[in-house]
């Protein structure tokens, strides 16, 4: 088989399994409730707010308490439940250390920047690391995640 055939048939196959890997997560995206990772500024529902900080001054003033506990119920964001704020507490470590190749720093919406880093194909390896390392991709996720990178 010549060089040019193989390598046809390697871009073939990622492109396929990098096909797969997306839908995979569009699908999972379609069938999760809404999370603080959806959320896109500006905030229309919270007084078109820009960024986190102008959207918690928002919240912070008494006659916004019910559309901002809506919205909060909404993206997962109440105290109470240990899954919110085990998503605040995945949040709070990517803004302390820039997430992986530091793609939250200095970002209005960190997992949109994120997002887009892990997107491509040479910063997935570091991504699927840094989610494994720190807790916020396991089980059934981690294993696809994986399978991607070993098609790669």
């Amino acid at each position: 088989m010549n060089t040019k055939t193989l390598l046809n048939k390697r871009a073939i196959i990622f492109a396929f399994s990098f096909f797969l890997f997306l839908s995979a997560l569009t699908l999972v995206n379609q069938t999760q409730a809404a999370s603080i990772f959806d959320i896109e500024f500006p905030v229309a529902e919270l007084g078109n707010c820009k960024n986190k900080t102008e959207c918690k001054a928002y919240c912070e003033v008494d006659e916004n308490e019910t559309v901002c506990k809506s919205f909060a119920e909404k993206y997962g964001l109440n105290q109470g439940d240990n899954q919110n704020n085990s998503a605040n507490d995945r949040e709070e470590k990517i803004m302390k250390d820039g997430g992986p190749g530091n793609c939250a720093s200095g970002s209005d919406n960190p997992e949109k920047t994120c997002r887009q880093y892990c997107s491509v194909q040479v910063n997935m390896r570091e991504c699927v690391s840094y989610a494994k390392d720190n807790g916020m991709m396991k089980g059934r996720d981690l294993e696809e995640a994986e399978k991607v990178l070993k098609a790669l």
